[in-house]
């Protein structure tokens, strides 16, 4: 359920925008049917309810693919009209998911994730970002396989909604599943703005955790959790880390 607290104005253009998001992307999907490899997995924009001023906002690069629950009908059909009914960041037993969740246990923030908001950077969905060679069939496509002039253009449209959309809930804080979308979120501040990096892993090679302001909100920059192998030293470091990012 939406977050209705504050004012009911902003709460009403916020529903009415996600929803408009929602029909001008599927427009644009239609629009390049059968154009580029990953085109049959479709998109997801939220991966929560929208709300106003939610504590965290997790911001990921875009949706992976599922073939077994993708290729339900019925889910792919709701999750390209409309946000689910909850965070699924918090419900869902996807790699990613699970591991948030176990990061979040860790940091003694157990139930945050229950009233988070979810967005992706890039809509439209793919196995992964980079190329995959031999890929048959769409669920085994990387997001590079598709021509260049259509990805710019898919995240284009991609980025620049979903900053507005985000503009538009207020979160508090952000919190980045990887580098990519803390480096491309970001870039579209002011070129001076700093960034700190909180978090190094032991052997000092990459970063585990940076912070950024933009637009005034803190950007929690993390590593992403599915796609790195982090020893165990660095996953309590991290977590500890995490923990004073967040609220009590």
């Amino acid at each position: 359920m939406i977050r209705t607290d504050g004012d009911p104005n902003r709460s009403e253009e916020l529903k009415h925008n996600a929803r408009d998001l929602y029909e001008r992307t599927r427009r644009l999907w239609v629009s390049h049917k059968g154009a580029y490899p990953t085109w049959e997995c479709q998109f997801r924009i939220l991966e929560s309810p929208p709300s106003l001023e939610p504590s965290l906002l997790l911001l990921s690069t875009n949706p992976g693919t599922n073939p077994i629950e993708d290729g339900d009908p019925q889910n792919r059909y709701a999750e390209i009209r409309t946000w689910p009914p909850n965070c699924l960041y918090a419900t869902r037993d996807w790699r990613i998911a699970l591991k948030l969740r176990e990061l979040f246990a860790d940091a003694g923030r157990p139930r945050m994730l229950e009233t988070a908001a979810a967005i992706h950077m890039l809509f439209f969905a793919s196995r992964c970002l980079d190329r995959v060679p031999g890929a048959q069939h769409p669920y085994e496509f990387g997001w590079m396989n598709n021509p260049l002039h259509l990805r710019r253009t898919l995240e284009t449209f991609s980025r620049h909604e979903a900053v507005a959309l985000i503009c538009l809930m207020r979160p508090q804080r952000i919190l980045t599943i990887g580098w990519r979308p803390f480096d491309s979120l970001i870039g579209l501040a002011d070129p001076r703005t700093a960034q700190s990096v909180v978090l190094r892993t032991l052997d000092g090679r990459s970063r585990l955790m940076a912070t950024a302001e933009w637009k005034g909100i803190k950007v929690i920059g993390c590593v992403h959790l599915s796609g790195a192998r982090i020893a165990g030293a660095d996953w309590a470091r991290l977590a500890s880390a995490l923990a004073g990012q967040l609220p009590d």
